[in-house]
Parts: C-alpha cells; structure tokens; sequence
C-alpha cells in the first residue's frame, strides 16, 4: 500500500515492518501495523474490516477501511509500549524483562573495586538512565552470555 499524505510518500512495500497489534471488537476487526520508512520517518498503517449493511441489495458486506498516521520517534517508540504488540524489529532500547513481584530468587554479591571504576561505572550507569546496580547486570549478563562459563575444573577467563 502506497499512500501521499502532505507531499510526503508513506509505502508499506519499501519500508520496514517493526510491529502489529491485531483487535476484534465494536464496530469491527481489524489490524494496526507500525513501519519505519528508509528515510527513518515512523507511520501507523491500519486495514479495519467491518460489516455493512446496504439497503439498496438488502444485503450486509464487508467494507475494509484502510488508513496511514504519521508518527514521530516518540509517538513510535509509545505506539510500540502499549497494549498486545508483535514486535518483529524494535529500533528502541527494549523495556525491562518482566520479573516476579517478589524477587525473593535475588541474591547479593558485593565486590570492592577501586574509587575511580566506580565513578566511571556510576557515570555510564547515568547517561543510559539506569541504576548503578542495573547496568552492571547487563554487562554481567552481556559478558556472560558471549563467553562460555566453564566447566568444573577449568579456570575461567573472566
């Protein structure tokens, strides 16, 4: 589907599918479908299938609606976050794993490190817009998961 809005060409054949959100409800079925363009421009494109009557064939069809919003980065990114989306490619930074209420499986580990790399730590931690503590996991997590842990035995490299 290729849609003009404003002079600006929105065209779901040479853009990159990043999302679907698909609902059935009042007045009727649809799909909602967020693309990013080559040029990195953001749009919504919704097909919505609904039942109609016509009088004149005394007959209910069906009538497919089809419409394309722009969005900019951040009404993308919220579109994204909201509601039951099937993500195929997220240009975001993911949101949070979800964990238990409870988070009695968590353990503790304390480590002393010199004033200096808990400054640097501190630092990185801020401009990603994270604790301390959660950044070091996911470079735990990170490290851990490119590097095989070894086996009883063998010394580690880490």
């Amino acid at each position: 589907m290729k849609r003009i809005l404003d002079g600006v060409t929105y065209n779901t054949e040479t853009s990159t599918l990043l999302a679907k959100s698909e609902y059935d409800g009042n007045p009727g079925e649809g799909v909602e479908m967020l693309y990013q363009t080559r040029g990195g421009a953001f749009f919504v494109y919704c097909e919505e299938i609904r039942q109609v009557w016509v009088e004149r064939s005394s007959k209910t069809v069906e009538k497919v609606t089809s419409t394309v919003e722009p969005k900019s980065s951040d009404q993308a990114q919220q579109w994204l976050m909201e509601g039951d989306r099937e993500i195929f490619s997220n240009p975001f930074e993911d949101p949070p794993e979800a964990s238990a209420a409870d988070d009695r499986g968590a353990s503790t580990l304390y480590i002393r490190v010199p004033a200096s790399l808990k400054a640097r730590v501190e630092k990185a931690a801020e401009t990603e817009g994270l604790s301390a503590n959660s950044w070091l996991m996911r470079c735990a997590e990170r490290c851990l998961g490119q590097v095989p842990i070894p086996t009883t035995g063998s010394k580690s490299i880490l």
